[in-house]
């Protein structure tokens, strides 16, 4: 690919040197990182994230029922409960790329001040009006510059963007003294990458421009000035990627939704399975075969 890819930059550190990757990737010369070849889309990223967008992802905006809205909210409670526990019961969030506004809703649901902001019109408009959340359209930068909060979150955002580096500096500008900014993406370097190939979930969204490792999410991060505190790893579940896409289609590239909540309802029915699942699950833990995402804590600098 060195001297056949044609003016294309790294988004993470601009470099314009490439050597080929697999799956028709490239990677970047200079500080490694897994890009698409062919450099950004031409059409605008707000312009894919549509109602049928969403409703293909989360099932909401269907019909727009009232049960639909609270089952959908339901199903992002885990992620809320695991901040609270590791921030408390109180504070103020921002989440970048928050979508229609289902996991804000439930920080709100646990005595949080949070807001969001989004490229999808659409999605904000459902925002406002179906959650009656406080949502802005655009990007980071459009946040009112005074605006402060305690947590700032960015899930599978980074993935998707031009200059992933600008919008964490942007973020970062929106962070209380001593306040967390968490990323939350997907990990190339882990196993899950490996099991599923082509059919791997990060591949599956065609605006994805960058496919990061933990060393070009800890890169990015410190070039925006930030320090990283933490990395988290999910843990591969060997059971659901054997037994999912055997017994439902749609397994591999949707993980989180309906498929996976069928698919784990029918392994928690069996004893048998149920037990087999288990010591899959240990072993893969005890291996530390790594699932699709990773999650990074990071703060400022002059805060850390």
């Amino acid at each position: 690919m060195n001297g056949q890819t044609a003016d294309i930059r790294c988004p993470l550190c601009g470099g314009s040197k490439h050597s080929p990757a697999k799956y028709r990737l490239a990677r970047c010369d200079d500080c490694g990182l897994i890009h698409a070849a062919g450099g950004a889309p031409a059409r605008d990223s707000s312009e894919q994230y549509t109602a049928r967008y969403y409703a293909e992802r989360t099932g909401a905006g269907k019909s727009g029922s009232g049960n639909e809205i609270e089952r959908t909210t339901r199903s992002f409670s885990k992620r809320a409960e695991k901040l609270v526990r590791d921030f408390g019961p109180g504070g103020r969030l921002l989440d970048v790329g928050c979508g229609q506004g289902f996991f804000i809703a439930c920080m709100k649901r646990c005595g949080w001040d949070a807001v969001g902001v989004d490229v999808s019109p659409w999605a904000v408009r459902f925002a406002r009006e179906a959650l009656g959340l406080t949502a802005y359209e655009g990007s980071v930068e459009n946040v009112p510059p005074g605006e402060r909060f305690d947590v700032v979150t960015m899930f599978h955002v980074l993935e998707h963007l031009r200059r992933p580096v600008q919008a964490l500096e942007q973020a970062a500008e929106h962070l209380e003294d001593g306040g967390t900014l968490i990323i939350e993406g997907p990990n190339y370097a882990g196993f899950d990458r490996l099991w599923h190939g082509e059919l791997w979930r990060g591949f599956t969204d065609p605006s994805h421009l960058s496919f990061f490792t933990p060393a070009t999410y800890r890169l990015a991060i410190e070039r925006a000035g930030l320090s990283v505190g933490r990395i988290d790893f999910q843990t591969w579940d060997p059971a659901f990627h054997l037994l999912g896409a055997g017994i439902l289609p749609g397994a591999r590239s949707e993980p989180d939704g309906d498929t996976a909540g069928r698919i784990r309802r029918k392994m928690r029915s069996n004893i048998f399975v149920r037990g087999v699942c288990k010591i899959l699950y240990s072993i893969s833990r005890g291996l530390h075969l790594r699932g699709r995402d990773a999650r990074i804590y990071a703060r400022r600098k002059d805060a850390a």
